[in-house]
C-alpha cells in the first residue's frame, strides 16, 4: 500500500471549486493556508496508481503546481 499527501497550489479564487474536484478523486482533501492552497490524501496499491492519480491532478487546469509526500509506514 502506498499512501501519499499531495499539496496543490491553485489559481487564486478557485480553491473551493478545486476542493470539490479533489474530494471526488481522493480519499480526503482540505483547503489549507500557507505556501500551498489544498492538500489531498491518496492510498493506492501500486506506485503506478499513484502516478495515475497525479496525472488526474495535472488535468485540473486550476492546479498550478503540486508537491507530493509519500509516507514510509
Amino acid at each position: 500500500m502506498v499512501t501519499a499527501f499531495v499539496l496543490c497550489g491553485v489559481s487564486p479564487g478557485t480553491e473551493r471549486a478545486v476542493l470539490q474536484k479533489l474530494q471526488r478523486i481522493s480519499q480526503e482533501a482540505h483547503i489549507i493556508y500557507g505556501q500551498y492552497d489544498l492538500i489531498a490524501k491518496i492510498s493506492v496499491d501500486r506506485c503506478e496508481d499513484l502516478e495515475a492519480f497525479i496525472s488526474k491532478l495535472r488535468d485540473i487546469k486550476e492546479i498550478q503546481n503540486t508537491h507530493t509526500w509519500i509516507t514510509m509506514d
